[in-house]
């Protein structure tokens, strides 16, 4: 459930096969846990330290396509910017207001995807460091709890979909009541404060019959990218990164190709807009 953050009624047996095959039946290190120890905007900034230019806090609000039917510029309410290929790496709903008419794009199946919640709940106690980086607890609203601190715990709540809306202090006192009873370090412990994050938008599932598009778009200097496009993997971190890949590789591949590839670029650098 919480690989797919989703009740098993509602995954295919595709999905719940991958998860077991991939994790199970491959190679002796598959199942490992990877975790961050850092904010994931700390990826970001590294990543973006190569490029010419970065736009923060600076919404697309549509595209402006050439006469050759190739994207030609972001819309943005600063103005536009030129460019000479585009990567889209945003949620279903939101690309399907940029590009303004799916259908064009061969990409009205966006509109049928479902946005998945996560919340995660943030416990601070006087209990010091409990000695773990990172437990999963089985058969409890809370699946993972993750150290971040001494004193401070993160609990990550798949299959959000009930929960997502719960008051503040119903969702830390539940996270407390169960790290209490699981965990021996904090028997006598004092929670300080607690807070709660909510994405209600954190992984997106197809509707029944919608197939997730690749990176190729009809316009030849146009890619998606995202977790929930066809990465061979469910809506997951690894599946972000195979999608970045998966969009540089098409582009690159339209502009080394032969007869019918994209025009060359004017440059090598990168923008990335956020």
């Amino acid at each position: 459930m919480p690989a797919l953050n989703a009740p098993l009624e509602e995954v295919t047996v595709a999905e719940a096969a991958f998860v077991v095959a991939t994790a199970f039946t491959s190679e002796a290190g598959a199942a490992r846990f990877g975790w961050l120890t850092v904010p994931l905007a700390r990826l970001a900034e590294a990543a973006a330290a190569g490029l010419d230019a970065v736009h923060v806090r600076t919404p697309v609000t549509g595209l402006e396509l050439g006469a050759e039917d190739e994207v030609r510029a972001v819309r943005t309410p600063e103005g536009t910017l030129a460019c000479d290929a585009l990567v889209l790496a945003l949620p279903p709903n939101r690309l399907a207001r940029v590009l303004g008419d799916p259908e064009r794009f061969d990409l009205g199946a966006v509109r049928d995807f479902v946005a998945r919640p996560i919340v995660d709940v943030h416990l601070w106690h006087d209990a010091g460091r409990l000695g773990f980086g990172f437990a999963a607890l089985l058969e409890a609203p809370v699946q993972w709890v993750f150290e971040k601190a001494p004193g401070y715990l993160c609990c990550s709540l798949s299959n959000a979909g009930s929960l997502v809306h719960r008051p503040e202090a119903e969702l830390v006192r539940t996270c407390w009541e169960v790290v209490v009873e699981r965990l021996p370090g904090l028997r006598g412990a004092r929670l300080r404060r607690g807070a709660a994050t909510r994405n209600p938008e954190a992984t997106y599932a197809p509707a029944h019959g919608v197939r997730r598009p690749g990176p190729a778009t009809r316009l030849p200097n146009l890619a998606l990218a995202g977790s929930w496009t066809a990465t061979g993997w469910p809506d997951t971190m690894e599946s972000a990164v195979r999608s970045g890949r998966a969009a540089a590789r098409h582009l690159v591949a339209r502009w080394s190709g032969g007869a019918g590839s994209a025009r060359r670029p004017r440059s090598e650098g990168g923008v990335a807009v956020g």
